[in-house]
């Protein structure tokens, strides 16, 4: 999640046309915990959704950079979890992270 938060603040502090929000969400449903993170940045171009997590995707010039994307994704796959993506109320993008409770092995 920090990963996920991190990018949310400095993508508002990039856009200066909107107040910057960030909201964080936290639900467990019994079943599974459910995590949004969403903010009032620019969102994500279209062009960037094919390869978001399978490439080293940066909005930021400095080298060694957009590797944090890829390790949410493979730590949510780990658990067992989704990821989903969006644009959310604020106008920029908002994810969307379920991880089940049940833990790694899920025997349905």
């Amino acid at each position: 999640m920090g990963n996920l938060l991190t990018n949310a603040f400095e993508e508002v502090e990039r856009n200066k046309e909107q107040r910057p929000i960030v909201r964080l969400f936290i639900f467990d449903n019994g079943e599974e915990i459910i995590f949004e993170v969403e903010d009032s940045g620019n969102g994500i171009a279209q062009e960037k959704l094919d390869v978001l997590f399978s490439e080293n995707i940066s909005t930021k010039d400095r080298k060694h950079r957009g590797y944090g994307l890829r390790k949410v994704i493979s730590s949510i796959q780990d658990l067992n979890g989704t990821l989903a993506l969006g644009e959310g109320d604020l106008g920029g993008a908002l994810f969307i992270v379920s991880i089940s409770k049940r833990g790694i092995f899920n025997n349905d």
